[in-house]
């Protein structure tokens, strides 16, 4: 039985994956932003389509911003207002549905950056493993679990703004960025993507021991 719907899954590389851009005639020096997962308010989804309308257009077919992942029921209409609003500017791929492994993937490779701009940021999200995957960066708060995470294992840009103003000026500065700062040719390297694994690894054994010396001493206790 093949799961489709599973979250954030580890695709096989040896996977032949469709070329996003090319089926979504989306020319190769466009810079491709997306954000992934179920769309929700404390996933910042809002803030991003918010920071879009804000942004002076200098150039339209500079960047391309998709979202692909069920909409939540509470930001629907809010989304499809903003979005309609948006793609005055930018264009827009909207993918509101459960979209399969091989399509998140597929989108994933063909990122120049990936979006969690959380608000709730106390935890992990399933996008890192994708950013470690196919060597491609997020934006993400510094702070909290998740902000450590991707300062350690080097999975992107993080900031301490992921409201409104900062997604905005993160946008405004990232042409430059990707233009002029090589930093990712370094840091995408496979040992990274290896130590971010490795990192995940050890984190999973350190409970699992952790489990066995709790189980070993309540059998002490017993006895």
């Amino acid at each position: 039985m093949k799961f489709d719907r599973i979250s954030d899954p580890y695709v096989s590389i040896t996977l032949t994956l469709p070329d996003f851009r090319k089926d979504n005639a989306v020319k190769e020096d466009a810079i491709v932003l997306s954000h992934i997962g179920v769309l929700s308010e404390r996933k910042g989804t809002l803030n991003i389509l918010k920071a879009i309308k804000e942004m002076s257009v200098v150039d339209r077919n500079q960047f391309v911003f998709v979202f692909a992942g069920k909409i939540d029921l509470d930001i629907k209409d809010e989304f499809y207002r903003l979005a309609a609003e948006c793609s005055e500017k930018y264009r827009l791929i909207i993918k509101d549905y459960f979209c399969s492994y091989e399509e998140i993937s597929a989108i994933c490779k063909s990122s120049n950056v990936l979006l969690i701009p959380y608000l709730n940021n106390s935890q992990s999200s399933g996008v890192l493993g994708y950013a470690a995957q196919f060597n491609v960066p997020v934006f993400s708060p510094s702070s909290n679990m998740l902000g450590k995470i991707v300062r350690k294992s080097k999975l992107g840009y993080i900031s301490s703004d992921v409201e409104i103003l900062g997604i905005k000026t993160f946008f405004r500065v990232l042409p430059a960025k990707q233009a002029y700062d090589h930093r990712w040719s370094r840091v995408f390297e496979t040992k990274y993507s290896e130590f971010f694994f490795e990192y995940i690894v050890k984190l999973i054994i350190c409970k699992y021991e952790y489990c066995i010396f709790i189980a070993t001493l309540a059998y002490l206790w017993r006895r």
